[in-house]
């Protein structure tokens, strides 16, 4: 996983600071977060995926996400920590390396077919 970057897409809070370095730990530097409704082509292209608060506004999740899917760049919908406790529900943004590992599966292997959650 060394030398990945991936886009937080999201409020200032949704990433917190012991969750970015658990990912910087594991080799993954995340970029953001940046407000849903500011990201562009060329910042989403030079990035190995997008992580998008689904807790964001339904309008700005969407025309994000219908943009990225345009660009062909890999994304996934994440909660913040602490918002869900159900472990087969969303992907959930924390510094848990299973859940780390599986953000990064997804986003690595959606890529290469297409399909987006």
């Amino acid at each position: 996983m060394q030398g990945l970057k991936i886009m937080i897409a999201g409020p200032s809070d949704f990433l917190p600071e012991t969750v970015r370095q658990a990912w910087l730990s594991a080799g993954i530097e995340l970029l953001g977060p940046f407000p849903v409704a500011s990201i562009d082509r060329n910042q989403a292209l030079h990035s190995n995926g997008v992580v998008i608060d689904i807790s964001e506004s339904p309008d700005g999740v969407f025309a994000l996400s219908e943009n990225l899917e345009t660009w062909h760049v890999p994304f996934l919908y994440a909660l913040p920590e602490g918002s869900y406790s159900a472990r087969t529900g969303p992907y959930i943004l924390n510094d848990v390396a299973d859940d780390i590992q599986a953000i990064v599966n997804s986003l690595l292997s959606d890529y290469d077919i297409g399909v987006r959650h």
